[in-house]
């Protein structure tokens, strides 16, 4: 299958309220974590430069998370913002600008904190497979206390085929949410699971991408439609 756009991984934890340099610190700790699991994760720079090709090699947020912080607070990020935020690409950015990065967002005071892990050069991603995407999703949800997860095709949200769109989240190719479903809430569904204190939801057995592929949508669409009547697919409300 030709993938024209790779998973987006969209996680939302407990809030974490913490100051800029132990979060950072603690994106530290999966940065390492994702570098372990794969090259395809791996390589992650913070570029000073507005062009991350004059930049040389950049900054490495895990053997240099402390000039990072320093750079980050020297463009007017500090502990009396109500929001920290620390977005970081892939060494593969200087030269393909629309490669991995991955964003995380905390502090937000009694508001979820969002993590977003984008792989999307297809000359450099490992086969998209379910098994090889779960181990990575366990990765994502054992690093802090996960609200909601999902991922998939994010033109699937940008291009407004969820279900509910404007009003509830998407369940997309896979998602995991903390309450206790069986596959008899959710039949539509290709997996429904206990998984990590919760449970996990896989839409159909292969990631698709939305375009030219409406019998994937409308299947994405039947098992939203079921999470919603078993209480289990959140308000964006309850997310941001």
């Amino acid at each position: 299958m030709m993938l024209r756009s790779s998973p987006l991984f969209s996680v939302r934890y407990e809030p974490n309220p913490v100051d800029y340099a132990t979060g950072s610190y603690q994106f530290r700790d999966l940065l390492i974590k994702l570098t372990q699991f794969s090259p395809e994760t791996s390589d992650w720079r913070v570029f000073t430069a507005p062009d991350p090709a004059a930049n040389s090699d950049g900054l490495d947020p895990i053997t240099q998370m402390d000039e990072v912080i320093a750079f980050f607070r020297s463009r007017d990020l500090d502990d009396s913002r109500p929001m920290f935020n620390m977005l970081i690409y892939a060494e593969y950015f200087r030269n393909f600008p629309n490669d991995r990065s991955i964003n995380y967002h905390w502090g937000l005071g009694t508001k979820p904190d969002r993590l977003e892990l984008k792989i999307e050069d297809m000359r450099y991603i490992a086969p998209v497979t379910l098994d090889r995407y779960i181990a990575l999703c366990d990765i994502l949800l054992t690093w802090q206390h996960p609200r909601y997860m999902w991922v998939g095709d994010p033109n699937y949200v940008y291009k407004k085929h969820g279900l509910f769109d404007g009003h509830r989240t998407v369940a997309n190719w896979i998602a995991w949410v903390p309450q206790t479903v069986t596959p008899a809430h959710i039949p539509s569904a290709h997996l429904v699971r206990p998984h990590l204190g919760g449970t996990l939801i896989v839409t159909q057995p292969d990631f698709f991408n939305v375009r030219e592929n409406q019998p994937a949508i409308d299947r994405t669409n039947a098992v939203e439609y079921e999470m919603n009547e078993a209480g289990v697919l959140p308000l964006l409300t309850d997310l941001h």
